[in-house]
Formats: C-alpha cells, structure tokens, sequence
C-alpha cells in the first residue's frame, strides 16, 4: 500500500510538472523585474539589439515605446576594441569591451557591454557630442550587472551638460560581478551627427577628477577632452557615431 502512494505520488508531481512547463511554453512571454510582459521573440530580439541586464529593468512606458517602432529598422553602430587596461598595480589585463549607439525611433542609446571584466574599478566617464542636434529632455544612466545569480542596477551617476553634449561620471561595482553593462538613454531635436564615447579609468581616480572634462571633437573618442592632469588616467577608447 505505502509503494502504491508513493508511486501515485511521484506520477501526480511529474504530472503537475508538465502540464506548469507545457502552460510556461504556451504561455511564451518573459516577465521582467518591473514585471512587463514581453513576447520570447520580441524579448530575445531585444537582448540582442541591448543586452539582458538592459531589457531586464526596461519599465512598461519605455517598453512601449520601443515595442511600438519597427524592430527591423533599428539602426546599430558598434565598436568592438581589444585594449590593455592598465589597473595600478604592475599587472595588466586584456580586456575587451564593445560600445554600440542604438537608434530605435526617438530613442537613441549609448551602451557599453564588457566582455572580460576590468582590474581596475573607479569613476568611467561616458559622454555625447552633438553636430547640428541637441538634446531633447534629460538622459538616463543605467548600470547594469549580474551578483549572485540575480541581475541588480544601478543608477547612481553624476551628469555634466554642456551646449554641445553631455557626459557623466559613475563608480564600477566591486565585488565577483559578470554581465556589466552601461547604458545612456536619451532623445534629440533636429538632424546631423551624433558621436558617443566610453573612457574606462585604468587606475583609481577621484570622482573630481573624474569630472575635469568638456565636450570636444579633439577629446577621447571625439567626445570627451579630459584635463591634461588626469587624460593619462583613462584608455582612450574609440568612439561611435550615428547620423540621424
């Protein structure tokens, strides 16, 4: 008799368990962790065109805005580079990273996506450089990252405008991270040329120091023109360009 109840037992788990995994695949949506509801299709195009960290806490009023243009006619600009990040100490690291600037409609967005983490976690400085356009409202920071099998965000970052673009400053995340991606959300007025850069700091660096730049076409990436007493801190990363 105690056989026989087990027996059904483990037939009627198996069968709950089937019919949750049968009612999940046709189901076919993904909830992130502000609990949109996205289409696996519309959710793995997305990972693709951003990244996971990025689509994970897109909220429902940007998810709609995105979801309401034609995905096929995102325009993607990317740089992937092979640089030596030089940490403080006497040990250097190859890293590569990728930055990339996505136009979806009004949109446009400027991320970098790290494919070997760096030694070296300070104040980055990421920056936009207009030609003939300008801003249209405030930009978004977002810093995104995988701990402990769960994806967090951050959204700390001090913000510099000027009449030619805008950068902003932020801390890497310490700690045993993967998964690290900074993002830039903006919108923009009038057509020409849109450049984005991304300077990693290769030793520690104050966030005042951090701060002493302006825009330029003659800066890091034709973007960021650091003070001559702090340029030797940050990689002279390649930027991006996009015209709209």
């Amino acid at each position: 008799m105690r056989k026989t109840f087990i027996i059904f037992l483990v037939l009627g788990i198996s069968l709950i368990f089937n019919c949750a995994k049968v009612n999940a695949k046709a189901d076919n949506y993904y909830f992130n962790r502000e609990n949109v509801k996205i289409e696996y299709d519309l959710y793995e195009k997305l990972c693709e065109i951003y990244s996971k960290g990025y689509v994970e806490f897109i909220d429902q009023d940007k998810f709609d805005l995105i979801k309401n243009n034609d995905i096929s006619k995102v325009e993607i600009i990317d740089n992937e580079e092979n640089l030596f990040i030089v940490p403080y100490s006497t040990v250097f690291t190859t890293t590569y990273k990728r930055i990339r600037i996505v136009k979806n409609g009004s949109l446009i967005t400027l991320q970098l996506n790290w494919l070997n983490l760096p030694s070296t976690r300070s104040y980055d400085v990421m920056g936009i450089r207009f030609d003939r356009v300008s801003l249209s409202g405030t930009p978004v920071f977002s810093q995104t990252y995988m701990q402990d099998g769960t994806y967090k965000r951050n959204s700390t970052n001090y913000l510099q405008s000027f009449s030619n673009g805008f950068g902003t400053s932020f801390l890497l995340p310490s700690g045993t991270i993967s998964d690290l991606t900074q993002s830039i959300d903006f919108f923009y007025n009038g057509s020409g040329r849109i450049y984005g850069s991304y300077q990693h700091a290769q030793k520690s660096i104050s966030l005042t120091n951090s701060k002493k730049y302006t825009i330029s076409h003659t800066g890091y990436g034709n973007v960021i023109e650091f003070d001559s007493s702090i340029k030797s801190y940050y990689d002279a990363m390649s930027g991006v360009y996009i015209d709209i």
